[in-house]
């Protein structure tokens, strides 16, 4: 088995990034390519894209598995061989203790489809609370969908009091 890998050197400037966001910091980072850059990346991308199909399809990384892991991953890796549909969407749900499957309930009702993946943070406004999301999770699992849970955690010096009053005021 071949393992193809590339290595593009794009001449390009330091990220230039700006805060966007209140409450939580979010910033938008970009990379401006020069015009040589961009047309190597055009170039090379076609080229890429064909040569990544030509592999087989691979195992699981853990050869102790269970029969559903290889069942997800077969799915995955035989999305790439279909003619339609070959695209899944998600829905994040919610932080810590609001979790929930409302909102992908409220999702099929109105479009008659159902999200393929339920995203949850155990992180939440009072702190790390995986009870709700681990249900929702857990039930959409078993309802035939595909979970990724995250913890996104506040930085550990802020008074969390503080952090609350400034969510309540909208800063």
């Amino acid at each position: 088995m071949k393992a193809f890998s590339f290595f593009l050197a794009i001449p390009a400037r330091l990220p230039e990034c700006q805060f966007v966001g209140r409450g939580f910091a979010r910033f938008d980072c970009r990379i401006i390519l020069d015009e040589s850059a961009m047309k190597k990346i055009c170039c090379l991308l076609p080229a890429m894209i064909a040569l990544s199909g030509c592999c087989p399809p691979q195992p699981p990384a853990n050869p102790y598995a269970n029969v559903q892991t290889k069942a997800v991953l077969k799915y995955f890796q035989g999305l790439e061989a279909r003619s339609d549909k070959r695209l899944l969407s998600g829905q994040f749900s919610n932080f810590g203790d609001r979790a929930n499957l409302r909102l992908l309930n409220d999702i099929h009702a109105n479009t008659g489809h159902w999200p393929a993946i339920i995203g949850a943070d155990y992180a939440g406004r009072g702190g790390i609370n995986a009870e709700a999301a681990d249900q929702a999770a857990i039930a959409y699992w078993r309802q035939g969908g595909l979970v990724t849970i995250s913890a996104h955690m506040l930085r550990p010096h802020i008074d969390q009091h503080r952090v609350r009053r400034l969510a309540r005021q909208g800063r």
